[in-house]
């Protein structure tokens, strides 16, 4: 199971999210869900993102300012 790890270079429209790939397994791809709220029922615009498996970060951008965001 990858695990998530801090966002980085957040700024007031956006941040980078960022995992650890699985300890053990094949990964073809990744899945991330980024919403507004930690029971993810307020997914943002393009959520749930495909990302290859050779990538362990997403950069989100055009977020709303002062606002909380999960992933």
């Amino acid at each position: 199971m990858p695990t998530t790890t801090a966002a980085t270079t957040v700024s007031s429209t956006g941040f980078t999210a960022n995992w650890t790939a699985p300890a053990t397994g094949t990964v073809t791809n990744y899945i991330l869900d980024v919403a507004t709220d930690a029971a993810f029922t307020g997914p943002i615009s393009g959520s749930p993102f495909t990302i290859s498996s050779l990538t362990l970060t997403k950069s989100i951008t055009g977020l709303a300012p002062s606002s909380t965001y999960y992933y």
